[in-house]
């Protein structure tokens, strides 16, 4: 793989109505995270527990919940929400 490749998001259902619903400053923030996961989809928070292959980043008080797919060079979005709330129902 080369440092130049760039991943593909896509994302679920939950998470663009979850963004829609939000305020520019979140969409702005967002966006940010994404692109940057984007470039580099390794430096993230780390795997979550008990979810194989299930990763998550943070930013401020949200966290966002999402696979790794190096053999088509995707990034599929899966959950993204407050800190409290983005563990339930998993």
């Amino acid at each position: 793989m080369d440092s130049r490749d760039i991943y593909k998001v896509e994302y679920s259902k939950s998470v663009a109505k979850y963004v829609e619903k939000q305020n520019p400053e979140f969409k702005e923030r967002f966006e940010k995270v994404v692109s940057n996961l984007a470039c580099n989809p390794f430096n993230n928070d780390g795997e979550l527990s008990g979810c194989k292959d299930l990763y998550k980043k943070r930013f401020g008080k949200f966290r966002l919940l999402f696979n790794i797919h190096n053999n088509i060079l995707t990034i599929t979005l899966v959950k993204v929400d407050s800190r409290g709330q983005v563990y339930k129902n998993l």
